[in-house]
């Protein structure tokens, strides 16, 4: 297979995930709530992101094509995970935009400095 080829599925990934579910993470903040949606994105995401290592050091036993295959499903899962996050907060509501921002950066600073501490990544 081409590198090139190779390279556009795995950034790819992310983005079909990603943009197949906005929709119905806006429905779903709609019945549920904003902050719901967004918490439960966010807890999704960064579980998604601390295996990540994980399941490709649990793969390496395995041909390159399955940690490839298994690494593409992870990154479509985890585009799928964010993507419902997207439109779940109203403009207007600026209680809600504060709320998920500083929630989003706990969030990634959590998961950047577990993985350096699990991983020695970062």
């Amino acid at each position: 297979m081409n590198v090139y080829a190779l390279q556009g599925s795995v950034l790819s990934a992310f983005f079909w995930g990603y943009a197949t579910t906005q929709v119905l993470g806006g429905y779903l903040s709609d019945r549920f709530g904003a902050k719901v949606v967004m918490i439960s994105a966010m807890i999704g995401w960064s579980a998604l992101t601390l295996i990540t290592p994980l399941m490709t050091r649990a793969c390496c036993d395995g041909s390159h094509a399955t940690v490839l295959h298994m690494f593409i499903i992870l990154r479509v899962l985890t585009g799928c995970v964010q993507g419902k996050s997207r439109f779940c907060l109203p403009p207007a509501k600026e209680d809600v935009n504060a709320f998920a921002r500083i929630c989003l950066s706990v969030c990634l600073s959590v998961s950047k400095i577990t993985q350096k501490r699990m991983h020695g990544f970062g």
